[in-house]
């Protein structure tokens, strides 16, 4: 479940955040957040 919610957080056209649907405001993402996320989610 959480690995859905780190696409959602992303400030793109595919998320909540300003540049997506603008639900949420700007999330600045650590790095180590993104790495861990690549490393899980292509296992």
């Amino acid at each position: 479940m959480l690995l859905d919610e780190i696409p959602r957080l992303r400030d793109d056209k595919n998320s909540y955040g300003p540049k997506g649907k603008n639900f949420i405001a700007h999330v600045d993402m650590p790095e180590d957040v993104e790495n861990a996320y690549y490393h899980l989610k292509i296992g």
